[in-house]
Formats: C-alpha cells, structure tokens, sequence
C-alpha cells in the first residue's frame, strides 16, 4: 500500500484547496499522513488522512506588524528550522514512498533535501517564478524600500539563512527563493490555466486542475439565514493580518444607514465591540462563505486567491484591498479582467461608495464576465481530477 506525507503550510488559503484531494487520495487506498498546525486537525481527520502535528512554537523574530515587513520572512525561516529538525527522525522513520509539499513551506524542501523521495508541489494560487515576480515588481519594490527593512533584521536574515544552508543541503536561500525555487517531479495547480500569470513559462509537469470547494468544513454558528431585502454587499479580509480595525470603521461609516445590506466576517480573533453599529450592518467572526456569496452583489475581500476563486465561481463582482505582494497581483488580475476594481487602505468614504455604487448599476456586464471564467471550473471535481493525476504520475 502506497504511503505518503503531505506537508502543508497551517493556514485556511493553503490547506483548504487540498483537502479534496486528499481525500480522493485515501478512497483509492493511498495513507495520507497530512503534516500541518493543530488548528486543522478537524478538516485533516474528515478528509480519511491523518493528522501529524507539526511544531507551533512560536519564534523570536515572530511579527505580525507587516505582511511584506523582513520579521515575517525572519520568522519564516526560523520556523521552517524548528519545524525541519522537530520532523526528521519520524520522517526517516516512516519512510514514505513519496512527498506532497505546498509550495511555501520551506521546511519541507529542507527535509526532502536530506531525506530525498520522488515529490508533487501543490500551489494553492498561481505559480510564482521570477517572471510572475517581475509582473508584480513595482510593489515589492515599494515594501523592500519601507524602514521595516533594517540592517538589524538583515543581519538576523543573513545569519538564518546561514544556519539552514549548514544544515540542509539547499541551493540558495534569498529571499525570492522561498516563494520560485521549487522543485518537484509533478506540479497540482489549484487555478486555471487562462488564469495563470505567464502559462507558457510552465512546462507538462504543472496541471492546473482549477479550485477545489470539496470537504470544506466551516466553523460552527457560521451560517446565517439572511433574506436580503436590499443589495447585499459581502465584506472579508482573510484569516491572516485581519486586525485592521481602522479599515473596519471605514466600511461601518460608508455604508452604513445605506440601502444596503451590509455582512463582515472579521476573521479568526473575536470582533471588537463597535458603538451604535448600524442596523444594516452584521458583524461576525466568521461565516459559511458559500451560503452569504450565492446571496451577495458585491464582495469586499482581501485578494486572497481562494476568495477570489469562490467570487468567480458564484459570480460576484469585488473590490479589492490587497494586504500582500501576492494578492496585489490577483487584485491586478481581477481588475485587468473586469471582474472588479481595486482600492487602498487610504480610499476616501466617498470614492468607496462611488465604487460600490458603480459595480451594482453595471452587475450584469460583471456577471457576464464572471461567466467567461467560472465556464472552465469544476470546484467540487478537481480535488479528484488532481488525485488521478498523481496516481497516473505514480504508476507510470
């Protein structure tokens, strides 16, 4: 019997694409052993595989003050190596037959340098090489310029990425390298390839089998019964970097006591208590995605990839505040396609508004568009259709 270890990198926009998949993997009788944080232990167990934790402490450089600042790339390198020398001994124990990574977790790369085994690279937004890299130049740039990259935390870079190349036999450790030296023997791209920033840069070995909405499981007292009565407009920031409450406040202000009906999901920390909240606005700490977009107009988001797959699947129109380099580049992609318009942290009430306004008087043209995409997905299938793939690529 074929067994294998997923490593996967312990957030909801990495780990939720995977799980149809895996639990494909397990019905034709492959062991899953699913190496990711505690926090999914729930959704790892429903998929059939089973769930090793990984090591969560939490590390020194750790910052949560900037998505792009060095502290998060600091601690991304200091976690990959507690995570690595944690793991080794019960991966060379277990010898597995093969290895499936995500593409971010460094640590994985750096056990597989040392315990090589045949590997597929799952990407739970499009591929990043440097060509995708340039695309998105501009604003890397504008946050490598930001004092948050000091000589101190350099410095601290430095000696890390030092300490990993003594260790693990890697090539290289720059800081690109995390996100484009990936090395895999097949590739599971959970986007389509029309939306593939350079596609011809990718050879056979990448299939891009497109979303996966299979075995997703949402947190209980997610679901709302909600009838609009008026355009509903959907508002989420992702699970990571949420706390923004500033931003919060704008959203309250500009559409409140408007012909709107008005949802925010804050994110995974309990939503702060606002004063005189309006009465066409609900706030939650989460809810069932699917249940409020198949309901919704318009849909504020943080251009995380998963997101933006679930608005084109149900065809709604966005506003993008992208909080990374990466979803930068899918806001980009939203607004080349016509399928939104980007705005910035700094966007005046009265422009958000003419915004909003804008995308519902023309919904239908949105739509239309919307349709030209989602035409290509199977979200509920790709999970299995990525499954076959690596059972081909297996046998052969």
């Amino acid at each position: 019997m074929t067994k294998l270890a997923f490593f996967c990198h312990p957030y909801h926009g990495h780990l939720n694409p995977t799980l149809g998949m895996v639990s494909a993997l397990v019905e034709q009788k492959v062991v899953v052993h699913y190496y990711t944080g505690t926090a999914f232990k729930p959704q790892v167990n429903a998929s059939g595989a089973i769930f090793v934790p990984i090591s969560e402490r939490i590390p020194s450089s750790y910052s949560k003050t900037k998505p792009l600042s060095l502290a998060i790339f600091n601690s991304t390198l200091e976690k990959s190596l507690d995570i690595a020398d944690h793991l080794m001994e019960r991966i060379e124990k277990e010898d597995y037959d093969y290895y499936i990574f995500d593409f971010f977790t460094l640590w994985a790369r750096m056990i597989r340098s040392k315990l090589p085994k045949p590997a597929v690279a799952t990407y739970p937004l499009f591929v990043q090489n440097m060509e995708v890299l340039k695309l998105n130049k501009r604003e890397v740039i504008r946050h490598f310029q930001r004092p948050i990259f000091s000589s101190i935390l350099l410095h601290r870079y430095r000696k890390l990425s030092r300490q990993i190349l003594k260790q693990y036999p890697l090539k290289a450790l720059r800081i690109q390298d995390i996100f484009t030296d990936i090395t895999a023997d097949l590739s599971i791209v959970f986007t389509t390839a029309d939306l593939q920033p350079c596609q011809d840069q990718f050879d056979n070995s990448f299939h891009f089998v497109g979303p996966s909405f299979s075995n997703r499981i949402f947190p209980e007292n997610s679901t709302m019964e909600i009838i609009p009565d008026k355009p509903m407009i959907y508002i989420s920031m992702g699970t990571v970097f949420v706390d923004n409450i500033k931003l919060a406040k704008k959203f309250i202000q500009t559409f409140g006591n408007k012909n709107y009906q008005v949802v925010m999901a804050y994110g995974m920390s309990d939503p702060p208590h606002f004063q005189n909240l309006p009465n066409n606005i609900t706030i939650k700490k989460s809810v069932n995605p699917f249940e409020i977009l198949k309901k919704s107009d318009l849909f504020i988001t943080h251009s995380g990839f998963n997101s933006v797959m679930e608005a084109i699947w149900f065809e709604v129109p966005m506003i993008c505040f992208p909080r990374t380099a990466d979803q930068n580049l899918t806001a980009r992609m939203v607004e080349r396609y016509g399928l939104g318009l980007i705005a910035q942290d700094h966007i005046s009430k009265h422009t958000l508004i003419q915004k909003a306004a804008s995308i519902l008087q023309d919904k239908q043209l949105y739509q239309s568009r919307l349709k030209n995409y989602n035409k290509s997905f199977n979200p509920y299938r790709s999970g299995e259709k990525a499954a076959n793939i690596i059972m081909e690529w297996w046998k052969s």
